[in-house]
């Protein structure tokens, strides 16, 4: 078996995944910062913050989504915006939308600590 063979096309493999990784989380970021805007223009939020992977690159795989916490707003808007903000996404990202208001202690700490505010 040709070792330098088989360790070059894992090197190259490994690096067009890399690639592939890095262009779809950059589009990711792109698409959380649209859809955090229409959260602060439309819904009148007072802050979005991005969580999750799309929040800490070296967590960022092929299967994240976009997880964005929404500070105040109106529980009678909820379903409203996330459907709004669905037709924002492109095939095959999902987005999940978490009210701060709806968390418990312990993940608000955790959202307020680590989370990253988008700006308006």
């Amino acid at each position: 078996m040709d070792t330098d063979a088989f360790t070059a096309g894992w090197t190259e493999r490994l690096e067009i995944e890399r690639k592939s990784r890095c262009k779809r989380m950059r589009e990711a970021y792109i698409v959380a910062r649209k859809c955090a805007h229409i959260l602060y223009d439309k819904y009148r939020v007072r802050r979005v913050y991005l969580i999750g992977s799309l929040a800490n690159p070296e967590d960022f795989h092929e299967r994240s989504d976009i997880d964005l916490a929404v500070e105040e707003l109106p529980s009678h808007l909820y379903f409203k915006a996330l459907a709004e903000l669905w037709r924002e996404l492109p095939a095959g990202l999902e987005l999940d939308l978490i009210p701060l208001e709806d968390v418990d202690p312990v993940f608000l700490s955790r959202i307020l600590k680590e989370g990253v505010i988008i700006d308006d």
